[in-house]
């Protein structure tokens, strides 16, 4: 009886030190409601050198995804999201939704300048939580 007793108490033990995140792989999803192709950017240069920033000139190998008008779905996915915001300083991920035609008639300098977007998302884990992890735009 002391050998099962002490069994489940070491794995009782066991599973409670093995915590799982509380975020596993998720997946945003951006609808695009309107009448106009879109184009989703999420700004990672924070925290990673290798992802070109949306406002320094794009290599011409960087694909923009466009989001067809009405119904238009896209799914940005995440692994390890709470390592994933953590990396940001603000603990925010930055996304922008241009109009496809903004970005094919001028430079990303331009429209950097202009603040040329549809719409900027400062976005936290609990705000996507919140939000079922859907943009919906606009």
């Amino acid at each position: 009886m002391k050998r099962i007793l002490y069994l489940i108490f070491t794995t009782l033990l066991i599973i409670h030190s093995c915590k799982m995140p509380k975020y596993a792989d998720k997946t945003i999803a951006i609808y695009n409601n309107s009448k106009d192709t879109i184009a989703f950017f999420a700004d990672e240069r924070d925290f990673n050198p290798d992802c070109p920033s949306m406002f320094d000139d794009l290599p011409s190998n960087i694909h923009v995804v466009p989001i067809r008008p009405n119904g238009g779905v896209y799914f940005h996915y995440i692994d390890f999201p709470d390592e994933y915001f953590n990396n940001y300083p603000d603990k925010r991920m930055k996304i922008y939704l241009f109009n496809l035609d903004t970005l094919n008639r001028y430079s990303i300098k331009d429209i950097n300048d202009s603040s040329n977007y549809l719409k900027r998302y400062d976005l936290s884990i609990h705000d996507l939580d919140s939000m079922n992890w859907t943009i919906t735009y606009p």
